[in-house]
């Protein structure tokens, strides 16, 4: 039996010493490892309000639809104090300014609108925005709240966002002795647009009474004459009533005004 055939290890060349020192210096320029600065960043400047600017926006969201003079009158504030407290709340965008229409000569009230970078703030000072019934924006929502304010009784009920058949109002009053009233706030669009909503609102026999309430009389104007367009039966246009925002905020200015007396 012949002997197996054993052959002698082979030894693995080895690169010169130049060679290796090129390649590695050639593969560590290729390779790029960047790691972020992390500890660098600073934190986010915790956000202070002066005590004044703090008040404000604390009476903003509980009482809904206060008045800016409500507001610097219930906390004697000095005019000046208070112009620069609102001035600071607008800057860093924790609400908005609104002015709101009024029927007569005067200046018109103004309201604040809470916007959602002052979340953290209302938290803080455990708060939270005022409550909304309607979806639409925030004068939408508070229009509607004025509205119900002086419309509504104790024997009667309010529903936001209450639909009959293809027509959603936006709010229905349901009177104990009278049938129900449905609203339409009418802000934007044009004038044949809210005009084929009132006549949606018409078609449901549940709604006896529809008010649409606009801002401004121009809009008011285009929408009656676009209804008028529609050849509706006279008991139909009989139905509809057409009204302004400013009646309403005079009521609520009027209310306050017996309220300080």
């Amino acid at each position: 039996m012949k002997s197996p055939i054993t052959c002698p290890p082979v030894q693995p060349a080895r690169l010169p010493d130049d060679l290796i020192s090129e390649r590695k210096q050639r593969f560590l320029s290729e390779i790029r490892i960047q790691i972020p600065n992390t500890c660098s960043s600073a934190p986010p400047p915790i956000r202070t309000l002066s005590p004044t600017a703090e008040k404000i926006l604390s009476e903003a969201a509980r009482t809904k639809g206060i008045f800016l003079t409500a507001i610097r009158e219930r906390n004697e504030l000095h005019p000046a104090t208070f112009r620069k407290a609102i001035e600071e709340l607008v800057d860093i965008e924790f609400v908005k300014v609104h002015s709101l229409p009024r029927r007569t000569r005067g200046g018109k009230p103004k309201v604040l609108e809470i916007l959602r970078a002052a979340t953290p703030e209302l938290e803080k000072l455990n708060l939270s925005f005022p409550l909304r019934k309607l979806k639409g924006g925030f004068l939408h929502d508070l229009y509607a709240y004025f509205i119900g304010i002086f419309e509504w009784r104790e024997e009667h009920i309010l529903e936001f966002e209450k639909t009959f058949g293809r027509k959603t109002f936006d709010f229905v009053l349901f009177r104990k002795t009278n049938p129900p009233r449905g609203y339409e706030i009418c802000l934007s669009g044009t004038g044949e647009r809210n005009a084929d909503q009132i006549e949606k609102a018409l078609d449901q026999s549940e709604v006896e009474e529809i008010v649409a309430v606009f801002e401004g009389k121009r809009l008011l104007n285009s929408t009656r004459q676009a209804v008028n367009r529609k050849n509706l039966s006279h008991r139909a246009l009989g139905r509809v009533e057409f009204r302004l925002t400013g009646e309403y905020i005079e009521r609520v200015l009027e209310g306050e005004h017996n309220a300080r007396e």
